[in-house]
């Protein structure tokens, strides 16, 4: 059909976010649109779902039109767009809100997940009858049957303090598998029918000279089915639901069951009655699935199906008490619990292990025998308690003693004092082989829980860490690792301490700072010596030359002279004389030729 022109308030945006991780290709929008894209400054929505999504030349089977719905036994239906009589096509009911533009959210490995968020409410120009806030969570699967399909979990949640009722929501989908509404302007060719069994309303070409066998379904996979609808969809006429023919029809239920001349299509499946006390939510849950032929659809629907009530990502770990079980909860939330199952053997037969219904996402197998291999499966257990045949995948774990802990772990420091290095030595301990353990370098600044991991890797006796900063202290210790991801006790911990470098001392004279001038015996002074070279010694004088007081060989490079009470008021000197001795004898660091020998000066000394 090309893309829908429409009417759009000025300024309003949009926002597409693409799932692209499967067999389909899958734009979402928001706002209650199905679309791949939209325009709204241009008046332009686009098609979506393209598939399969690894061919070149895959088409998008979904048009513009298609959008969902909310409504109740009377009154105007919240939709994506609505028929003005004067300006044709144009937005309909769905606002977006501040924070409801989609946003990628997978967490899960192998699945991509999107949240929009949209709502409704009386207005000026329209008076709907609810105000409601629905919560989008798409998801598509990366590998397996389920990647031909996108799953919506549709959230609605009554944002009154009054009840809500008898509330349905519609999937509106305008499928069009015949490719000659794009080729040559000639209406599509598609029969529909209705799968009571999937709740899957399927559409398929119906021109006996086609050649495409896709098939493509719109499922509701938890709710209640109300009705479904096969209508004439016309290029000429896309406004075949406006308002009033929506509300009739979402207040009468109708299941249609198949179309017996082709044609262009829309179909509608709606899900509910439910009635919504105030700020209640309720949760549906529909599905757009393509298959290469008839039978292909129906095998990835019921993966689509299977795969959100599958528990996900079970993982298992070995302890001291047995081993760990921990997954992550299915999509759908008509699970009541879970069964766990174990086998010796990765194919079977499973028993189940532990209570009946676990009703938390973790379990504890104490019954478990050293060296040994078990697989296990989660099976979710609905709200009537009965197990469903929807395992997670298996999970494996073997039980293992936990390597002994090294108790013999020795620290020395090594390298330069500017570039320091911590050599680490312990002794492997008797019960170990070296060959079935890897090592775990670990390190901090307290010498207490927790510890940071600093080195990873095969087994050595031999450690060193050049990653050290001098001025600092740093604890260390190791753990062992086995094959089966079993952990040692931490070793003992060693402490080292890495010292700051000393520095150079200054042979200059030059740089010796002297002060204050004069010296006052009421503010208790002293004379100040700064940057002294090590290794010097000053003399005191009287003016006329002789020798008061001295300070020899001095070790650092700062020295306080206090003058005794003996000494009168006048002029003193100071001299201060280079060592030779005290210094290195390398050219390369101590070019004596080239620096002061001795240097003096005056000072005053007064009250």
């Amino acid at each position: 059909m090309g893309a829908l022109a429409l009417s759009m308030p000025t300024g309003a945006l949009a926002q597409t976010i693409i799932h692209d991780n499967g067999n389909v290709e899958f734009g979402i929008t928001g706002r209650g649109f199905l679309a791949g894209d939209l325009d709204i400054p241009a008046g332009i929505i686009a098609p979506n779902f393209r598939y399969p999504a690894g061919d070149p030349n895959a088409r998008q089977y979904l048009e513009q039109w298609s959008g969902i719905w909310v409504g109740g036994d009377v009154g105007p239906v919240a939709s994506h767009l609505d028929i003005d009589p004067v300006i044709g096509v144009a937005l309909g009911e769905w606002l977006p809100l501040v924070t409801g533009a989609p946003e990628d959210v997978s967490s899960a490995e192998g699945r991509q997940t999107i949240r929009a968020e949209f709502g409704a409410a009386p207005t000026e120009t329209s008076d709907l009858p609810f105000t409601v806030f629905i919560e989008q969570v798409t998801h598509t699967w990366a590998e397996g049957p389920e990647s031909n399909g996108v799953v919506f979990i549709m959230t609605m949640t009554n944002q009154s303090d009054l009840p809500a009722e008898n509330l349905r929501m519609g999937f509106a989908t305008n499928w069009d598998v015949d490719p000659q509404i794009n080729e040559t302007g000639k209406p599509s060719r598609d029969l529909a029918m209705w799968d009571d069994r999937r709740q899957a309303s399927i559409m398929f070409q119906g021109d006996p000279a086609g050649v495409d066998s896709t098939h493509v379904a719109t499922v509701l996979l938890q709710g209640d089915l109300f009705a479904h609808r096969i209508s004439p969809f016309l290029p000429q006429t896309p406004w075949t639901w406006p308002d009033t023919d929506r509300s009739n029809f979402l207040g009468s239920p109708q299941v249609m069951r198949e179309t017996l001349t082709a044609g262009n299509r829309q179909t509608i499946t709606v899900a509910g009655p439910v009635t919504l006390d105030g700020l209640a939510a309720h949760t549906f849950v529909f599905a757009l699935v393509g298959g290469e032929t008839r039978g292909d659809l129906e095998r990835n629907i019921d993966a689509v199906a299977d795969v959100i009530r599958r528990p996900q990502a079970v993982q298992t770990s070995v302890n001291d008490d047995g081993v760990q079980l921990l997954w992550e909860p299915p999509i759908s939330a008509q699970i009541f619990g879970y069964a766990v199952l174990r086998s010796l053997e990765e194919g079977g037969p499973y028993d189940q292990v532990g209570p009946r219904i676990v009703q938390t996402v973790e379990y504890l197998d104490r019954n478990v025998v050293p060296g040994t291999t078990y697989y296990y499966r989660i099976h979710p257990v609905d709200l009537d308690e009965k197990i469903v045949n929807t395992p997670s995948e298996p999970a494996t774990a073997t039980t293992s003693p936990k390597p002994t802990a090294v108790s013999t772990l020795a620290i020395a420091l090594e390298g330069t004092p500017a570039t320091p290095e911590v050599a680490l030595t312990f002794s492997t301990p008797a019960n170990v082989d070296a060959r079935d353990v890897d090592l775990l370098l670990l390190r901090n600044e307290t010498g207490l829980d927790p510890f940071t991991i600093i080195q990873q890797g095969r087994y050595s006796e031999e450690l060193s860490d050049v990653e050290v900063e001098p001025g600092r202290t740093y604890y260390y210790a190791v753990r062992l690792v086995n094959e089966f991801d079993r952990l040692s006790d931490l070793s003992n911990v060693v402490r080292v301490e890495v010292p700051l470098p000393v520095a150079a001392p200054s042979l200059d004279l030059g740089r010796v700072a002297v002060y204050p001038n004069p010296v006052r015996r009421s503010q208790s002074s002293a004379l100040h010596f700064r940057n002294l070279p090590v290794g010097t010694t000053i003399r005191f004088y009287t003016a006329t030359g002789q020798l008061i007081d001295r300070a020899d060989n001095q070790s650092i490079s700062i020295y306080d002279w206090t003058p005794g009470p003996e000494l009168a008021n006048g002029v003193y000197v100071y001299q201060i004389e280079w060592a030779p001795e005290a210094v290195s004898r390398d050219p390369a660091t101590a070019p004596r030729d080239t620096l002061l020998k001795r240097v003096g000066g005056k000072f005053v000394l007064m009250d």
